[in-house]
């Protein structure tokens, strides 16, 4: 399974607790699709990749988004749900509660003044001392901190980020 660095981790979540290997990639279904690909290659099956912004790749008939396999998949999912006398919105309950509730706020800023730009990441790299990033961000604890701009990721075994071009906190 599939999804890519700005998506919710509740992909993330399904597969390890499901056995399922995941992989995150850049935003945007040509890194999707072309990770598909190399999967294939390598003899392994991918059965989901999806983006935040309602993009589904349900299988590898189509390896990019597809809203017509996407609405496909939905409907015999709410046909076999019927026969069991359940709603869709049952078994999202489901799965919320199966898999955990995962929200994502993505944001973007965009400032165009360079100096502005460094000095406002260096805060953030050096926010309690030299190298320390923030342990909190209001009543929320910070568990991970990914700076794709230096490759840092505390949440991977070795510490290097999977990908590029973003910050990201995790939260409890």
């Amino acid at each position: 399974m599939i999804s890519s660095t700005v998506s919710s981790k509740i992909l993330k979540a399904i597969a390890k607790q499901e056995g399922f290997n995941f992989v995150e990639t850049l935003t945007g279904f040509k890194w999707m699709g072309n990770k598909a690909w190399e999967l294939m290659n390598e003899g392994k099956t991918v059965l989901l990749a999806f983006e935040e912004a309602i993009g589904y790749m349900c299988g590898t008939t189509v390896l990019d988004k597809d809203g017509v396999g996407a609405a496909m998949q939905l409907a015999q999912l709410a046909a076999y749900l019927e026969t069991q006398g359940k709603s869709l919105r049952q078994h999202l309950d489901f799965i919320y509660n199966e898999y955990g509730y995962h929200v994502s706020n993505n944001s973007y800023f965009i400032c165009h003044h360079q100096p502005t730009i460094e000095a406002m990441f260096h805060r953030l790299r050096n926010f309690n001392g030299p190298e320390t990033y923030p342990d909190n961000l209001d009543s929320y604890v910070i568990q991970g901190v990914r700076d794709l701009t230096t490759g840092y990721d505390s949440t991977e075994p070795d510490k290097k980020a999977v990908s590029s071009n973003s910050f990201t906190f995790v939260l409890s």
